[in-house]
């Protein structure tokens, strides 16, 4: 929980939330970092309270490292029949901003390799979790560096159920890449999350009076809890669970691919054009990502495309087999899929492309070579 800044006075709203949600078998785990840094402390919740378990030195949430120690010592803390859920709290930008010039990573090989490789921390090359003393933030790449290393201290080797954000903009499908592999289901918004974010009393009670059978079960609590704390609000409020997988990225890829074959003009006015037309998420070239590839189907089937119009469809296919639940579409959220992705149509004008190559999302489809110049 980051509350290093103006969300800190949510922390306290959201720990009675918690205890009023907690039980003997749903439990929560919470690093907290308090704002101005005074202190972290490791916060339980238990029913009617939020207990510390150890107060801590002052951490930056931007480091991944503290993070990585808390994930593991939570990891092992339970028996082999518990259902685990990782949840990042605080503002998020998913894409954007995230740049850190002392970005403290794991090799490649470990954040993308088999679960359980030994993790050797390296330096290298900001979009979540804030620290407002330190002006630094958690960048995706460093955030799956902190989860491999978890994984890797804990010994475990398989996903855990749930990775969710109560953040602004990370359903993007760039921090889906960077992180999927980590976890069953994925939930986020692509939208700016409720000013109070996540009902953990509604969602913790509904996983205590009917515990979860799957991973999808239990994101599509959370998705049912969100939605009837928002049902009365005026704010768009769209959350998305999707199956984690390597699918949706390859489908994605499968369309590079297919773009990349036409002539490299064709291939840049037909994402431009399928880009201005779609719907754009809070950044400009930050675009609903089922509406740019309908866009891309319709061009090239008008186009006689026949190749590129395929690969459209298989991925549009991939997606709706891979969307667990999400909340009913309110004025603002009408049309959108809950994900999307950067494309530059309007020009970089937040500088994405300088640091975009090195996220996994990039490297697996090719899309940042696709998208260049495309203005």
């Amino acid at each position: 929980m980051g509350g290093d800044g103006n969300l800190g006075p949510q922390i306290y709203s959201d720990f009675k939330e918690m205890s009023s949600g907690a039980s003997s078998d749903v439990v929560l785990l919470a690093l907290v970092d308090y704002p101005g840094d005074r202190c972290s402390r490791v916060m339980e919740a238990r029913p009617h309270s939020m207990d510390p378990v150890c107060q801590l030195p002052e951490i930056c949430t931007g480091d991944p490292r503290p993070i990585s120690d808390f994930l593991a010592r939570g990891l092992v803390s339970f028996g082999e029949e518990t259902r685990f859920a990782i949840g990042f709290w605080g503002h998020g930008h998913g894409v954007f901003g995230d740049f850190d010039s002392e970005e403290i990573l794991v090799d490649r090989g470990v954040r993308f390799g088999a679960l359980g490789a030994p993790p050797l921390l390296a330096s290298g090359d900001r979009s979540m979790l804030p620290d407002e003393t330190s002006g630094n933030s958690l960048t995706n790449r460093e955030a799956g560096s902190a989860l491999a290393v978890a994984f890797s201290r804990a010994r475990r080797r398989v996903p855990v159920d749930l990775l969710f954000f109560d953040t602004c903009l990370n359903g993007s499908v760039e921090v889906y890449a960077e992180l999927e592999r980590f976890a069953r289901v994925f939930v986020a918004s692509s939208l700016l999350i409720a000013g109070a974010g996540w009902h953990y009393e509604l969602w913790l009670r509904i996983a205590r009076d009917r515990p979860p059978e799957t991973a999808e079960e239990w994101a599509h609590f959370a998705v049912k809890a969100y939605e009837v704390a928002y049902s009365q609000s005026k704010e768009p409020a769209h959350l998305v669970a999707t199956r984690c997988g390597a699918e949706l990225v390859e489908a994605f890829a499968g369309l590079v691919e297919a773009l990349s074959r036409l002539e490299p003009r064709e291939a840049k006015r037909l994402v431009k054009e399928a880009g201005l037309r779609s719907a754009s998420v809070y950044y400009k070239e930050n675009l609903d990502l089922r509406q740019l590839v309908r866009r891309v189907r319709g061009m090239a089937e008008a186009d006689g495309l026949v190749e590129v119009r395929e690969a459209a469809e298989r991925f549009l296919g991939v997606q709706e087999e891979v969307l667990v639940s999400e909340t009913a579409p309110k004025i603002g959220a009408e049309g959108l899929c809950g994900m999307t992705v950067w494309c530059p149509v309007y020009g970089d004008l937040e500088d994405v492309g300088r640091y975009y190559g090195g996220l996994e999302f990039c490297r697996r489809t090719g899309w940042g070579e696709l998208v260049r110049g495309v203005v």
